[in-house]
């Protein structure tokens, strides 16, 4: 089933118009919703234009897991919920971290390819570990706290 089907699909199981899903999702001219205009929404409703994954996913997005269980429930899949949200997420926070340690190594890899570290590189050592500690302490509390600050 194409997002086009299942737009349609929701509508039928709903019983909503194009009218009452633009209103309940807050989409307007003038207010996109989830990275999809109210023209190309309408687009789709109408049949005038299919959807691409992407859109797919908006729509995924705005109606909430509801609509992805229209979409998959033809292949047998349903079951779809909201989860936590990645920001705040202790997982999601250490690979940033990680990230900005790999940061801070690749400079000073290239602060030290020619075996020194020269008048240029030594002032900006102490400012890379500072700013790396404090991105580190939030994430380091939170692991030991069960909470992100």
């Amino acid at each position: 089933m194409n997002v086009f089907d299942a737009l349609h699909r929701f509508k039928r199981i709903t019983g909503l118009t194009y009218e009452q899903i633009a209103k309940a999702t807050g989409w307007s001219p003038s207010a996109p919703r989830g990275g999809v205009s109210f023209h190309k929404v309408k687009a789709h409703y109408e049949g005038r234009n299919k959807p691409n994954f992407e859109d797919g996913l908006s729509y995924v997005r705005v109606f909430g897991p509801e609509f992805l269980n229209v979409i998959t429930a033809p292949i047998g899949i349903g079951g779809a919920h909201k989860v936590m949200p990645l920001e705040g997420c202790i997982f999601i926070a250490t690979l940033g971290v990680v990230e900005r340690v790999t940061d801070v190594g690749h400079q000073f890899s290239q602060f030290t390819a020619d075996g020194r570290i020269d008048h240029i590189e030594n002032p900006v050592i102490p400012v890379l570990i500072s700013d790396l500690c404090t991105d580190i302490m939030p994430v380091a509390i939170g692991a030991r706290t069960g909470t992100l600050q």
